[in-house]
């Protein structure tokens, strides 16, 4: 006897081609160290865009075989669901220069980053989706839903 995953909703813009709405399921359904959050998509991506060695560039710059690749794969009509993006949230220090006193500020700067799921997210993101589902560890959970004003 199978037993449907539970799934998280995604909409997407209604020019969309193919479909408007895709479902996501959990990559750790039965681990208790992680939960799921549902967050703007534009928060994820300004928290995301500070991981600089791992930002993707707009989903428009991609190549259409790259493109196609990641619409099928999200596509309703397959019989699997595809999982939703997993990140943990970190801090990267940056150092800040000015011509007054202090001339330099060390600042720590909140970053999202994906340990799965960063194309999908992009994507989703370009395609009109407003709010993402993400999975992330219970200890990253609270520092991510206070910085996306959750």
């Amino acid at each position: 006897m199978s037993t449907k995953p539970r799934t998280w909703a995604v909409q997407l813009s209604s020019e969309h081609p193919g479909y408007q709405r895709v479902e996501l399921k959990r990559r750790h359904p039965q681990s208790p160290d992680y939960e799921v959050v549902v967050v703007p998509t534009d928060a994820l991506l300004a928290l995301w865009s500070r991981d600089t060695g791992y930002f993707l560039p707009p989903v428009d710059q991609w190549t259409e075989e790259k493109r196609n690749g990641i619409r099928n794969f999200l596509d309703p009509a397959d019989p699997g669901f595809a999982e939703m993006p997993v990140v943990s949230v970190h801090t990267r220090t940056v150092a800040e220069w000015s011509w007054l006193p202090p001339f330099r500020r060390i600042l720590e700067l909140p970053v999202v980053a994906f340990t799965n799921g960063r194309h999908r997210a992009r994507y989703l993101a370009a395609a009109g989706a407003q709010h993402l589902p993400v999975e992330v560890t219970q200890r990253s959970a609270l520092k991510l839903k206070a910085l996306c004003g959750l």
